[in-house]
């Protein structure tokens, strides 16, 4: 073990003192994980915390010679920081202590940190000093550096960066031990918050609490009904009697009104039916008879409106309509079964302010309409996060009320998902990690409880499949590899079970292609390669059947051809390439087409465009322009970190360098990693990765 005094000398100029301050404060105040601490280090033993690290503070300028202090400090100090900026190239004093260390023996402990500059240039511009890049012998040497400037590697991976090499410690594992510290800390915070709201939340059951739940949700479902404008209308009972165009005649052969039992007993047989017929991928049987189940109830409520039950009964059938439409791309349709679903709640939670089923059926109604800000083009991304928050306080809300409800502590699991997804669309990937982890988390207890439940295997998976989306987000590629994995074990075992169910074969299909994606992000391409026959009978046979209707469903087949594309372009393929590519484009032209509504497809095409300008210099021959999104002058605030990654891409497709790398610099600073934007941020020279 080393006996010397200070684990780190950092030597700057002191025009760099805020970067020297901050740089002393993060190495000294931060605790290496719990799990590397202790193991064998370059100089001994892993310590618990990086400290002391000395930081001179006395001006040298009238000095002859580096003082004795700092003489016996840098004797004393296991490594040497250097605060990498103009001001230090040209200082020299820092060019006196690097040289100082390296007569002490020590040049292979010798760190550099960019702050400012650049770092390949010379003269004013330059940023190393001259010392750094002597050896020894009096050769000149090239030094390696961590760089904390924004738009290259950050703060925090700078500061990482210079931890690993202090400590010995190979740079992905304290990054990985790093980031899930980081989640356990979030989720902990999680899990007080949400205690803390029960708490609150059971302190206020008062009529006067009551009566402000039902405010806050009128309050929002209002805001989203009046924000749909002209289009969509609020609909009264009677209203909604007219809807359906064969009403007149269905009621003229109505000879008798059933019974509000008979009326529910009807209205679920049609529900059951129509569940079935999604399961299968008959979306067109399936919204018949969730029609019919609308009808039914209809019918009935017109003979007794303040019916509490068929109104309940009534908004399930709004909401499966809704379901289906979206699932179809009608989204104008789905948005305005929605909102009636989200008046029936209304109503419901109006009039019995403390029913937990009404309270739950808001945490539904909430997040639905905040789900039609995440798929749709041009709609509020931080709107999104308002519902799907206030969708999971409900949730809690209704917890509290009924604290032995399973189906409410399930349906809490879904609401940490919903807003991760939010999260997502606002680029806060800090926030969706740590609503991901929350998500798996109860996911998994749940399964662990009922290994053999078809619902919990199946909500696992999902959760699995969310938190890899984050993961890669955040360049833990392997990590999302190995939830990808694991997801497309537990939907291949669903698919064996019921194999019938169309929609497992599907979803596993999913995880399979985004695996391959990341398997060919990073490298791994013959792996990628072998698996691309396998995967393609899947699509086809996929694609054969009447599930293939969903347009969201192909825009994930075109996903799967673009990265054939990148493989086969890798590899060394470029006719293969350019009819993989081509054939993307064509898959998502039609999709955007039939639902100009559709915001990944749009997106998908956007990245098919780009790849296709990047291969051939120019656009495809195709009339894609119009479908292409407009980036001059976007703010990237409130806007998802894939949003601004496809803007930095067209930014420089359309030449406007300056706005690409103010792009760039934005997701960085994020901590946004994904492998491909990492691919095209190091291929445009755009960053220093």
């Amino acid at each position: 073990m080393s006996m010397r005094r200070y684990r780190a000398f950092i030597s700057y100029s002191h025009r760099d003192e805020s970067w020297a301050r901050w740089l002393h404060r993060a190495l000294e105040g931060y605790r290496i994980p719990r799990k590397l601490v202790g193991a064998q280090g370059i100089d001994g033993d892993i310590p618990a915390r990086l400290r002391p690290v000395f930081r001179d503070r006395d001006d040298l300028s009238s000095a002859a010679d580096l003082p004795g202090k700092v003489k016996e400090a840098l004797a004393n100090s296991e490594a040497l920081i250097v605060v990498c900026s103009p001001a230090a190239a040209s200082s020299r004093w820092v060019n006196e202590e690097i040289r100082e260390f390296r007569r002490l023996g020590r040049s292979d402990r010798i760190f550099g940190v960019v702050v400012e500059g650049d770092p390949q240039a010379t003269g004013a511009d330059a940023c190393f000093p001259p010392a750094l890049m002597e050896s020894e012998a009096g050769a000149t040497v090239e030094p390696l550096a961590a760089d904390a400037r924004k738009w290259a590697d950050g703060r925090l991976l700078a500061k990482l960066k210079l931890l690993s090499g202090i400590l010995g410690i190979p740079l992905d594992s304290l990054r990985r031990r790093d980031l899930q510290r980081r989640q356990r800390m979030w989720v902990a915070t999680t899990i007080a918050a949400v205690a803390l709201a029960l708490i609150v939340t059971l302190a206020v059951t008062s009529r006067v609490a009551a009566e402000k739940r039902r405010a806050f949700a009128e309050e929002l479902v209002g805001f989203k009904l009046s924000d749909l404008g002209g289009r969509l209308k609020l609909e009264s009972e009677q209203d909604l009697l007219a809807r359906l165009e064969y009403w007149e005649e269905a009621s003229k052969n109505q000879n008798a009104t059933p019974s509000t039992e008979a009326a529910i007993e009807r209205a679920r047989e049609f529900r059951a039916a129509g569940m079935d017929k999604r399961r299968r991928g008959d979306h067109d049987g399936a919204l018949v008879d969730f029609q019919q189940s609308w009808l039914t109830l209809a019918l009935r409520l017109q003979q007794d409106p303040s019916d509490r039950q068929v109104l309940f009964e009534l908004g399930q059938a709004e909401f499966y309509i809704s379901q289906v439409h979206m699932e179809l791309g009608a989204f104008e349709k789905s948005e305005r079964a929605s909102a009636n679903y989200a008046e029936v709640s209304r109503r419901l939670l109006r009039a019995e302010p403390e029913n937990a089923e009404w309270v739950l059926e808001m945490a539904y109604a909430l997040t639905n309409l905040g789900r039609f800000e995440v798929l749709r083009k041009g709609t509020s991304s931080d709107r999104a996060l308002q519902f799907m928050q206030s969708a999971l306080e409900f949730n809690q809300i209704a917890l509290v009320l009924d604290p032995g409800n399973e189906a409410y502590r399930s349906e809490l699991e879904q609401s940490h998902a919903n807003v991760a997804d939010a999260q997502m669309r606002v680029c806060d990937l800090g926030g969706a990690l740590h609503s991901r982890m929350e998500n798996t988390r109860l996911a998994r207890e749940f399964f662990r409880a009922a290994p053999n439940d078809e619902r919990k295997k199946r909500l696992l998976a999902y959760a699995l499949g969310g938190l890899a989306g984050v993961q890669e987000s955040v360049g833990l590629a392997e990590l999302a590899l190995g939830n990808l994995q694991e997801s497309a074990a537990l939907m291949e075992a669903l698919q064996a079970e019921h194999p019938e169910n169309v929609r497992y074969s599907q979803l596993l299909t999913n995880r399979n292609s985004r695996a391959l994606a990341l398997l060919a992000h990073t490298g791994k391409l013959e792996d990628a390669r072998a698996a691309l026959g396998p995967l393609q009978e899947a699509w086809e046979q996929y694609l054969s059947s009447e599930e293939s209707a969903e347009l969201r469903r192909r825009t994930e087949y075109a996903e799967f051809l673009l990265t054939w594309e990148q493989i086969e372009a890798e590899i060394g393929d470029p006719a293969a390439a350019a009819e993989h590519l081509q054939r993307a484009l064509d898959q998502l032209v039609q999709v955007v087409e039939t639902s100009p509504d559709l915001g990944v497809a749009r997106e998908r095409l956007a990245l098919a465009v780009y790849r296709y300008w990047e291969r051939n210099g120019e656009l495809p021959a195709l009339d894609v322009e119009q479908w292409l999104p407009q980036v001059a002058g976007v703010d990237p605030y409130n806007r998802g970190c894939q949003e601004i990654n496809l803007a930095a891409r067209l930014s420089v497709m359309r030449g406007d360098l300056p706005a690409a790398e103010s792009y760039t610099s934005y997701l960085l600073e994020k901590g946004y990693f994904e492998p491909g934007f990492v691919q095209f941020c190091r291929s445009q020279g755009l960053c220093a990765l």
